[in-house]
């Protein structure tokens, strides 16, 4: 391993981390979809999983354009709970650290980087959009009903 990475190596790891957690996060949701207490719940989590399916594809794409192959399935352990409200919140978390992630790219490839910083960027809004949806299925569950 070179003690020096170019930065499209660098932002190929980086691109990886983020494609991975897209990968893992629309798996996750999928699962909590097919135990969802109500259909309404399990249709708005299967949008999520779409878009954030698509938003995997989209950072394979890029990190293929580096030279990198992202694995189509993830291979990172999904996050579960007792209830759906429980499991809302892991999910929940998950997309505040995916944020913070993208939020952090975006600015340090604002200048350097316009390409991927307009793709992280992009994602960095998909997830916002996804956060707020998991917000109001969170207000919407039972905390105390177990599955």
């Amino acid at each position: 391993m070179p003690w020096f990475k170019s930065g499209d190596e660098l932002a190929a790891d980086a691109l990886l981390e983020i494609q991975r957690a897209c990968t893992r996060l629309a798996r996750q949701l999928e699962e909590h979809a097919d135990r969802a207490p109500y259909p309404q719940f399990a249709e708005r989590l299967k949008e999520i999983v779409g878009e954030q399916e698509d938003s995997a594809r989209k950072v394979s794409f890029r990190l293929a354009q580096l030279g990198r192959n992202a694995p189509e399935n993830g291979t990172a352990p999904t996050r579960d709970g007792r209830s759906s409200w429980e499991r809302l919140r892991v999910s929940l978390e998950d997309y505040r650290v995916l944020i913070r992630q993208l939020s952090q790219l975006k600015a340090r490839w604002g200048d350097e980087r316009p390409e991927d910083a307009a793709l992280v960027g992009m994602l960095r809004d998909r997830a916002v959009g996804h956060r707020e949806v998991l917000v109001d299925l969170l207000a919407r569950s039972d905390p105390h009903a177990f599955d």
